[in-house]
């Protein structure tokens, strides 16, 4: 067939995908069909170009080779190829596979520094009296520095792994699973691991109970633990499963000081770390 072909794949309860390309040719035997030329992919959300891809009927499978690429609503998947398999609502890329987003728009939330002022030993009305107390004796104490305000707009997020395997047939929580040397980064943050899961539309939520390591380059801390939870669009991170924060020099990258607790909690928003559970922290000559 020539002449801009056009296919549609309908399975009920689910949406329609939409395929059209330059020339298709169909195996009537194998009962598979084979599409050359500008690929056009169309389900839901989302739209797949390629040069090539084939279509077989009985495992309703659109198999796309050669450096594939996925758009989506402020995303951008590509790999070395995918398996797209319509009847499951199920796409896995493989090799070199790569994911690049903007930052979900944020939440607000209370944060770490006010949930702690409110309910551990500082509470402000405590903070208040001392302050007043030193100002009766003359050594009034100092004024908190205010923080610069980062500038705003979009900030764009880039993760690749080896394998990235996204379960979309419950459009409310999706759930993709990533392994193989996963890297998660933007500007200011590395996330490695050797597998996350990630649920919820674009990745809302991701997991991992294999290993991780968080560095925030701007505040020069590095934190690893067995198991994480990191919410994208509250920008909070939560490790369990011996965590441990390390505190490095702006200059020479090196740990000059150690933070240990059962649980650890880091809200990137308000850019303070909390510690729960036999908590130790070391800097130097400082430890508690």
């Amino acid at each position: 067939l020539l002449g801009w072909p056009y296919m549609r794949i309908k399975k009920k309860g689910q949406e329609t995908t939409h395929i059209t390309c330059v020339r298709m040719e169909r195996d009537l035997a194998e009962k598979v069909a084979y599409l050359k030329e500008d690929v056009r992919i169309h389900h839901s959300d989302y739209n797949i170009l390629a040069d090539t891809a084939s279509y077989t009927d009985a495992k309703e499978l659109i198999e796309i080779p050669d450096n594939p690429r996925i758009l989506g609503k402020g995303e951008y998947l590509t790999g070395n190829r995918i398996l797209y398999y319509t009847g499951e609502e199920k796409a896995i890329l493989e090799g070199k596979t790569l994911y690049a987003t903007y930052e979900p728009e944020k939440i607000a939330t209370q944060d770490l520094e006010t949930y702690a002022r409110l309910h551990g030993p500082l509470r402000e009305k405590a903070m208040e009296e001392a302050r007043k107390e030193a100002e009766r004796r003359g050594q009034p104490l100092p004024d908190q520095p205010q923080k610069e305000k980062k500038p705003s707009g979009p900030v764009l997020q880039i993760l690749s792994a080896d394998r990235i395997e996204n379960l979309f047939a419950d459009k409310k929580n999706p759930v993709t699973r990533i392994t193989g040397n996963v890297i998660f980064t933007d500007p200011t943050r590395e996330l490695r691991s050797p597998a996350l899961v990630g649920t919820g539309p674009s990745m809302a939520v991701l997991s991992t109970d294999q290993g991780v390591e968080f560095i925030d380059k701007e505040e020069n801390i590095r934190v690893k633990a067995r198991e994480m939870e990191y919410k994208r669009q509250e920008q909070f991170l939560t490790l369990t499963g011996d965590p441990l924060v390390e505190f490095l020099d702006e200059k020479t990258g090196e740990v000059t000081g150690t933070l240990t607790g059962a649980f650890i909690e880091r809200d990137f928003q308000s850019e303070v770390t909390l510690a729960r559970g036999n908590v130790e922290l070391n800097r130097g000559e400082d430890k508690a």
